[in-house]
């Protein structure tokens, strides 16, 4: 058997044969796979996590009619699935129901009375809230999980960011009028008086929000995360919003504490009573409708993709109706899709070379941190006991929710999903108070394509969806495996000491455990990688805004050094074939191919500039340059040149954790 890509793991048949590697390296690797790659329908943005994406909704689409037509008796968790998906594919019935099946709801809306009665109504599961609640452990790690009141940048918001609302540059303006027309023309549709002044309603009740609402910048920090507070604090911290009535309607009547998390509570609670209850009104009438548009007449899902589709994105074809039945399972009971993809295609024998790989990447990055020269002494010593607690967690997430109880009817999907919602917050309701677990509390579904670091765990979680190639491939070359898989995991263990998973300790508790001198040396380290990724020009005349980014820039330039070394320990003590060459490229040099490989993407420049401006990660072309012209490694690999485009000289070169070179040895 050979791998999935080329001979080793590389489709080295995409290489340039005209690029030097030294004046772009991304291009050098990727050039044939751009050149040749088109976007799938519903994309503006495609790379290659989402080409294994694609590859894997495949798979679970084939589970899924495999469910519905086999003449056996499924498992309860086939069913809940393949019933869910049936009621999203059943247009006759939903074309033919109209908007009845939320129409109570529509009049319950509209019979709103007071601003207590639209904080009652807030606290609806299926409702638009301008805050958030989410049970997560406190900053202590002591006790049990407590609620958390939090808001993000966009935080019940129809629009995809502030931007939108307030800027004159570019395409804005047209969009927000694009808005408001779509706003209007599901009130039409739904049979709501007064569209286009209701419609206006909305955007003016958006936008004094939005003004209000937290940049990723004051996002990131992890102090603002947690300020536990008993309820009736709550009630004078933040004046003006009925909170009783709010939290009743979730059924937290006997709530004694609360956890304020990030984002504007004071200022939103403030503003809330000044706010006309018709106004609100308008507001939960528009996303109510805006959120079933889907699980309603075809004019409606049509109207949806029309502006958040074409107009946001520029997306020019809607995907088929068995892809959107897919995305509509996974948005609501994604954690049973995952559960059957991880069972019919996650071997043991992958996780065990997964368990392997992270032990070498650990060992690399303890040795790092004991040659770090801006850290002292005490800050070390607390550093090496975090790595050595780094819980991972590989495949899927050993708790969860239980969906047993939710009864699926494959004909209405209004229903399912509104079971599942509630579903949900009765698991995460039953938490509070209950003991803390380091297990469970992925980001994501074992079915996705990625990985994450939890700060108050000190885990690492890899899911099932990540361990194929270009990321892994048992077949592949040791190289690619620790440029593709490896590089990853090590830019996770990055995260345990950035800016802020440094703030949290070995035990996931918020405290400040680095000397002030150290984390003083660390920002000087990283105010130079964000000055390099501010001069990336993505588009014309606009540039990376590398502040919000700089956690995922430190992670990949950690991760990128740590697997590379990991890959020299792990090679030197088994596989010896670093110096061997493959197609005539050593194993130092395959290794930053893989690296360069799995971040090969296309996008349209409108996706482009949103991602420059308001994204976490760079773009993939600056997430290769950007990182490997920092990497002496690198340099010794290709032969870059000082005449190369990407050179830097050596004083100029970032390295955070200890030395970058090829002398690494044995795992002890």
């Amino acid at each position: 058997m050979r791998p999935a890509y080329g001979n080793w793991g590389i489709e080295t048949n995409q290489i340039s044969s005209s690029l030097l590697p030294g004046n772009d390296f991304y291009q050098f690797v990727n050039d044939g796979w751009i050149d040749a790659s088109t976007f799938p329908v519903g994309f503006t943005y495609f790379n290659a996590p989402w080409a294994v994406q694609l590859k894997i909704n495949d798979e679970i689409d084939e589970l899924i009619e495999n469910a519905l037509m086999s003449e056996s008796e499924n498992s309860e968790r086939e069913e809940r699935v393949a019933g869910f998906y049936q009621s999203y594919l059943s247009r006759d019935t939903i074309n033919a129901r109209g908007v009845e099946p939320i129409r109570d709801d529509l009049n319950e809306i509209l019979s709103l009375d007071s601003h207590v009665d639209v904080a009652r109504f807030m606290g609806d599961v299926r409702a638009a809230s301008i805050f958030n609640l989410l049970v997560q452990p406190p900053e202590d790690m002591e006790g049990g999980y407590v609620l958390s009141v939090a808001q993000y940048r966009t935080t019940g918001l129809g629009l995809p960011s502030q931007e939108h609302y307030f800027s004159d540059k570019g395409d804005y303006p047209g969009q927000r009028e694009s808005y408001l027309k779509y706003i209007a023309s599901l009130f039409t549709k739904a049979g709501i008086e007064n569209p286009t002044e209701r419609a206006e309603q909305v955007l003016e009740l958006e936008t004094k929000y939005a003004a209000l609402m937290w940049d990723l910048a004051q996002l990131r920090d992890a102090g603002s995360n947690f300020n536990k507070i008993s309820f009736t604090e709550l009630e004078a911290k933040a004046p003006g919003f009925p909170w009783r009535a709010f939290f009743e309607a979730r059924g937290l009547n006997a709530l004694q504490y609360v956890n304020v998390g990030v984002g504007a509570i004071t200022e939103s609670a403030a503003m809330f009573p000044t706010i006309p209850v018709e106004y609100w009104k308008s507001y939960f009438l528009y996303h109510w409708v805006d959120s079933h548009a889907q699980l309603l007449p075809d004019e409606f899902g049509d109207a949806e993709f029309s502006f958040y589709d074409e107009t946001l994105r520029g997306v020019e074809e809607r995907d088929s109706l068995p892809q959107r039945a897919l995305r509509f399972v996974e948005r609501y009971i994604g954690d049973d899709i995952g559960r059957l993809y991880a069972d019919a295609q996650l071997k043991e024998e992958t996780i065990g070379k997964i368990a392997t790989m992270t032990e070498y990447i650990r060992e690399v990055f303890r040795r790092k941190v004991k040659e770090t020269e801006w850290m002292d002494e005490k800050t070390r010593l607390e550093a090496l006991a975090k790595i050595e607690t780094i819980l991972i967690e590989i495949g899927t997430p050993q708790i969860g929710p239980d969906w047993s109880s939710l009864t699926v009817n494959a004909n209405d999907p209004v229903a399912n999903r509104k079971q599942a919602l509630e579903q949900r917050w009765k698991y995460s309701h039953g938490r509070i108070g209950q003991p803390i677990s380091r297990f469970g509390d992925w980001n994501m579904y074992p079915h996705r394509v990625g990985m994450g670091y939890h700060q108050q765990y000190n885990k690492i979680f890899i899911s099932a969806g990540f361990l194929q190639p270009p990321f892994f491939d048992p077949l592949a070359d040791l190289a690619v495996n620790y440029g593709g898989v490896g590089l990853i995991i090590g830019h996770e263990f990055g995260h345990a000491l950035d800016d802020q998973g440094s703030r949290f300790d070995s035990q996931g508790r918020l405290r400040e455990w680095w000397t002030a001198e150290t984390r003083r040396l660390y920002e000087e380290k990283t105010q130079s990688l964000i000055n390099q990724f501010s001069g990336f020009e993505a588009v014309k005349g606009v540039y990376l805004n590398s502040n919000q980014m700089i956690g995922e820039i430190v992670g990949d330039l950690t991760g990128t050094s740590v697997a590379y070394q990991a890959y020299l320990m792990h090679d030197d003590a088994t596989t010896r074939t670093v110096d061997t060459l493959m197609d005539g490229f050593t194993g130092q040099q395959r290794y930053f191919l893989s690296a360069a490989q799995q971040n090969r993407s296309i996008i349209t420049s409108q996706s482009l500039r949103n991602q420059a401006l308001n994204a976490g990660h760079p773009p993939g072309r600056y997430r290769v340059n950007g990182i490997v012209r920092n990497l002496n490694s690198w340099y010794n690999a290709f032969e870059v040149m000082p005449t190369d485009s990407l050179f830097l000289v050596p004083d100029e070169r970032v390295t955070l954790w200890g030395k970058d070179d090829n002398h690494v040895g044995r795992m002890k």
